[in-house]
């Protein structure tokens, strides 16, 4: 899972990633987390590759400032 960041939605630069763990049949659902960022945006773009032949949904992010 890539996070990318913009402050026009045009260009984006990378603001980190996290690996995708393995799912198995028993444990389907993850979570992941990019935390500690130093970064300003307008614009947070999210580019989920998944791990082996699992299907990727994202059905809730949340961005969070401080």
């Amino acid at each position: 899972m890539t996070y990318e960041v913009s402050a026009n939605g045009l260009s984006y630069t990378a603001a980190g990633s996290v690996a995708a763990p393995a799912a198995g049949d028993a444990d389907q659902a993850r979570t992941y987390r990019l935390l500690g960022l130093n970064a300003t945006a307008r614009y947070v773009r999210i580019t989920v590759e998944p791990a082996g032949s699992a299907w990727s949904f994202t059905d809730e992010v949340e961005v969070r400032t401080t």
